[in-house]
């Protein structure tokens, strides 16, 4: 139910979602990656038994979607079948460094 008067931004564009997590052994994970209108990593949702870095998932939020090398449509191609595979690339190293953000900033 939507509230008279409030907007509802309208999504262009799908969520991603990478789910590898086993039913019966909970082993795996479950990766939901959610896009705003113009591209930009929304929010990030993580489940599984694989340890992760809390900082290095918070650190996608803002980020364009570009910067995680055309990640959603090499994925709908079934090009990359695991993201957090992918993610843990050597490439994609400089994504998780503090700065990263400040450094796209005085790029622009």
């Amino acid at each position: 139910m939507i509230k008279p008067g409030v907007q509802q931004e309208v999504k262009n564009r799908a969520d991603l979602v990478c789910d590898n997590l086993a039913d019966d052994t909970l082993k795996g994970h479950f990766l939901k990656l959610t896009f705003n209108s113009i591209g930009l990593i929304d929010s990030v949702t993580y489940i599984g038994s694989e340890e992760v870095i809390l900082q290095s998932l918070w650190s996608f939020v803002g980020l364009h979607e570009n910067y995680l090398n055309s990640l959603t449509s090499r994925f709908e191609k079934g090009i990359i079948p695991n993201v957090v595979e992918f993610l843990s690339e050597n490439w994609a190293i400089a994504l998780y460094h503090e700065w990263f953000g400040d450094f796209c900033l005085r790029m622009r």
